[in-house]
């Protein structure tokens, strides 16, 4: 918990955003039903993270025009992707192990 806070908020919405892509993808794949949406909004990324929407909503700004994520809908967010994989690797996540 500590490592992951000394983080950029950038990061953080970053990792934020994928754990709920990947826990989507994890439920489709085992079956269930009701699944956990890859979209989240900057209230609840607030939420998450601690932080003042208006602290979200610029460093979203920021993420979306580096295409790193994107916007569902107004205030609402969601990881590139693609962008996964190479986020992983930064952080040390090697998918062969």
């Amino acid at each position: 918990e500590d490592y992951v806070k000394k983080w950029t908020i950038k990061d953080r919405i970053i990792l934020a955003l994928a754990a709920r892509l990947l826990a989507g993808k994890l439920q489709e794949k085992l079956g269930k039903e009701m699944s956990v949406s890859h979209i989240v909004s900057g209230d609840e990324l607030g939420k998450i993270l601690g932080e003042k929407k208006s602290v979200i909503q610029a460093r979203a700004k920021e993420l979306r025009d580096e295409k790193k994520i994107f916007t569902q809908s107004r205030g609402s967010y969601s990881i590139t992707p693609y962008y996964v994989e190479n986020f992983l690797r930064t952080i040390g996540v090697n998918k062969n192990e």
